[in-house]
């Protein structure tokens, strides 16, 4: 029993051949397709499957967190312009928290969200 999947760019190899069940030093690549020797076709599409719909719902996922952090930004602009009428230091405070907003995508789901300066 063999399985042959074709590869595609958004994979990480490693844990589609361990959703596999498929031992890392037996799966190899070739032609742009990964071979899962000790594999039925059957397990490898079903282990893709689950793969794709993982990785599905973690994209859907930061899609919705990118547009609340865009929402979150565009609400503060303003403290940014020069005649915002905030002292130096609230501004640097917005700033810095503008800045963990646009950092947001660095931490893992679920994120945690800075606190607007007071």
């Amino acid at each position: 029993m063999s399985a042959v999947l074709q590869i595609q760019p958004t994979w990480v190899l490693t844990d589609i051949i361990a959703a596999a069940g498929q031992p890392l030093d037996k799966a190899y690549t070739a032609d742009d397709k990964l071979y899962l020797p000790d594999v039925s076709q059957v397990d490898a599409d079903a282990a893709l499957a689950a793969y794709d719909n993982a990785a599905s719902q973690e994209a859907k996922e930061w899609s919705l967190v990118r547009v609340e952090r865009n929402a979150k930004l565009l609400a503060c602009d303003w403290t940014q312009l020069p005649d915002c009428n905030l002292s130096a230091a609230m501004q640097a405070g917005w700033a810095d928290y503008r800045q963990n907003l646009r950092d947001i995508t660095t931490q893992a789901l679920p994120v945690e969200w800075p606190t607007e300066p007071a």
